[in-house]
């Protein structure tokens, strides 16, 4: 059984427009009230990147305690995945880090004791594709 076909991969201008953003949030800041302006959009933004900084290590921290690649039901992780679901969200949901199977981290794989295994592929930190490889 296999995931989705593969997509085309996704745009790199997200994080360029990202840094964009943040700088004309800055500059709008400065331009409309002076210093003041600038220190509260400064503020929001190292607010938003902080909030992000607390969900990851959230969820790093509730799988801290699993071993790696194993999950209760390969099955149920399978039927919860999503194409371009981000890595983070698929770790929460497996409730366990996956085994890396490649040096470039762009796939992993969970198994549960049954024997069944769950492979998934990433294409810039998101999910492309899955492969679910049933035990014997």
């Amino acid at each position: 059984m296999a995931g989705p076909a593969r997509r085309p991969p996704r745009s790199r201008m997200r994080p360029l427009l990202a840094w964009i953003g943040a700088l004309a949030w800055l500059g709008a800041g400065a331009v409309g009230w002076g210093w003041r302006g600038f220190a509260l959009a400064f503020t929001v933004l190292v607010t938003a990147m902080m909030l992000q900084v607390t969900r990851i290590v959230l969820v790093m921290k509730a799988v801290a305690g699993r071993p790696l690649g194993r999950v209760d039901s390969v099955l149920m992780l399978q039927s919860r995945l999503e194409a371009g679901m981000k890595l983070e969200r698929v770790v929460q949901l497996a409730g366990s880090l996956g085994r890396a199977l490649d040096e470039q981290g762009m796939a992993f794989a969970w198994a549960d004791a049954g024997g069944d295994r769950l492979v998934v592929r990433l294409d810039a930190g998101r999910v492309a594709s899955w492969a679910l490889e049933r035990g014997a």
